[in-house]
């Protein structure tokens, strides 16, 4: 039962690594596209829909090279339908 609970965490903690990756990498590629910089807070990922926490203007940009954007994100995996 232990060695089961012990497997349960290890693979939690590799969904969450993974996660936090990502996350990193779509806040890398904004940034190379737009130069802007978002925090992790400012960003939410949930059913392929990217949510944006920002101010109008940099959100404004982000969409403006939204396709570029996704396309770079979605390169090796497809992770993100949308920006909102």
């Amino acid at each position: 039962m232990i060695k089961k609970i012990s497997d349960f965490i290890v693979g939690h903690n590799k969904n969450i690594n993974n996660q936090l990756t990502d996350y990193n990498n779509i806040i890398n590629i904004i940034n190379q596209k737009t130069g802007i910089y978002l925090d992790l807070e400012n960003i939410k990922l949930r059913n392929g829909i990217l949510k944006l926490k920002t101010s109008p203007t940099k959100k404004l940009e982000i969409l403006i090279r939204k396709k570029d954007i996704l396309s770079v994100i979605n390169k090796d995996k497809k992770i993100i339908n949308n920006i909102v």
